[in-house]
């Protein structure tokens, strides 16, 4: 998955840079939903580490961080080198890794990613974990998942870990595909494609260095290791059909990295 290539190696042009990003662009208990109202926040820090802010809607007053702070609907998360974990209204855990852009939104989604990488966590029962890039458009009723947005390269990328999500491109209602647990898809603008690429199995080597960023707990790194070297012995049949190449059978890893 060549966005967690890019996501490691880019820079980071602090809080000023996420601010103009904005505006070219527009655990496993379960978790209690942040309480509703009409001054409710869309979501709770429940803890960070490292340098992190908090924007409001229009994005003029920035704050610093701390557990058990607010972040408002329609406010901005940014990190510098931090990972912050959220509770957001619904119940869903989000963690946002380092040199990351996103905003919760009042309505339509749960999370905007402009930038960075998010590792979410649904515990069914309720209300799906609904996910937008610029592009792109991730569900997942329960388990864990990793969105990642490139922008340089215009990359949405979604990694199921547990059970199973759908991707889709915002803009093409019948662009829908469903990842299952140990795959990964990928939807890029930049290439004359409109639809996620087909769902393929993620390499343990590249999956791992992403999860310890996040400072996943070893329960969850071991699940999802787990799962991921289990899709890729997964053999499925070649599909016999006119003009098929193998392409979509399924056999091939894909990586990550």
């Amino acid at each position: 998955m060549a966005a967690f290539r890019h996501r490691s190696t880019d820079s980071f042009a602090a809080i000023s840079a996420a601010v103009v990003l904005a505006v070219a662009l527009a655990g496993p208990a379960r978790a209690e939903a942040v309480p509703a109202g009409a001054d409710a926040p869309c979501a709770i820090i429940e803890k960070f580490a490292g340098e992190a802010f908090i924007l409001d809607a229009s994005r003029t007053r920035v704050d610093e961080l701390h557990e058990g702070g607010a972040l408002p609907c329609d406010g901005w998360l940014s990190t510098a080198d931090a990972w912050v974990q959220l509770r957001d209204r619904s119940g869903h855990v989000l963690r946002i890794s380092r040199n990351s852009f996103v905003q919760l939104p009042a309505k339509d989604a749960d999370l905007v990613v402009y930038r960075g990488v998010v590792h979410a966590r649904a515990f069914g029962g309720g209300k799906s974990f609904s996910a937008w890039t610029p592009n792109g458009r991730a569900e997942l009723a329960s388990g864990a998942a990793l969105l990642v947005y490139s922008p340089a390269k215009q990359s949405t990328e979604w990694v199921v870990l547990e059970q199973q999500g759908t991707l889709e491109n915002r803009f093409e209602d019948s662009s829908r595909i469903i990842v299952r647990e140990g795959e990964s898809s990928i939807l890029n603008l930049s290439r004359p494609r409109v639809l996620p690429q087909d769902p393929r199995a993620v390499t343990v080597a590249s999956l791992k260095p992403v999860l310890r960023e996040l400072a996943i707990d070893e329960k969850q790194m071991k699940r999802a290791v787990t799962v991921a070297l289990e899709r890729q012995r997964r053999v499925f049949p070649t599909v016999l059909s006119a003009g098929t190449d193998g392409a979509r059978s399924g056999r091939r890893p894909a990586s990550v990295s």
